[in-house]
């Protein structure tokens, strides 16, 4: 039972967007990553009558930390735990994240473009619908499991993701952005 609270809370952003594609392998090798500290700060954003803040800092190895804090409608306060990393692909700013808290199962990285522009930090997560669509016609290297939100994981390598997410359509690929405004400095 705790298990299973963990992971729903660890999905809580994912469930926002009613749907979450992971990936095998992230964009670009984490063991040479460097993190962005302009995504540094508490963050704050409503959705759905929902309230999110985003706790971000540097973690070790070129990593970011976070920490989700969701208060609910209805009294419920859920919060997990990520570590991300970003990649930029041309013009794209986007972020490889995995979930980090103890306990969780690894099964690979949620995709998210973003963009920071002064106290506004917009997060785009990866399209469940145009993966899935892609991953049938075979665009992409993955599994699409039946139904609404069967199972979706992307199992391309990391090139190959990049080259699909910079040949693609960004509006299609990333359809649904989340908005948050910075409440505390970095």
């Amino acid at each position: 039972m705790i298990r299973r609270l963990a992971t729903a809370a660890a999905l809580g952003l994912c469930a926002l967007l009613s749907g979450c594609p992971e990936s095998v392998h992230p964009l670009s090798d984490p063991a040479t990553a460097t993190p962005d500290p302009a995504l540094f700060g508490v963050w704050h954003g409503s959705f759905d009558g929902d309230e999110m803040y985003l706790h971000a800092g540097p973690g070790d190895h070129g990593m970011t930390r976070a920490i989700q804090v969701e208060h609910k409608k209805k009294g419920d306060v859920a919060t997990a735990r990520y570590a991300a990393f970003p990649t930029r692909l041309g013009k794209m700013s986007l972020l490889n994240v995995r979930n980090s808290d103890e306990g969780a199962d690894f099964r690979g990285y949620m995709l998210f473009r973003y963009e920071v522009k002064g106290p506004r930090l917009t997060l785009w997560m990866l399209s469940l619908k145009a993966v899935r669509e892609d991953i049938k016609a075979g665009k992409l290297a993955g599994k699409a499991e039946g139904g609404a939100y069967g199972d979706t994981l992307i199992t391309a390598s990391s090139e190959a993701l990049a080259a699909y997410l910079q040949e693609g359509d960004p509006k299609r690929l990333f359809d649904q952005p989340l908005a948050f405004r910075r409440v505390a400095a970095k």
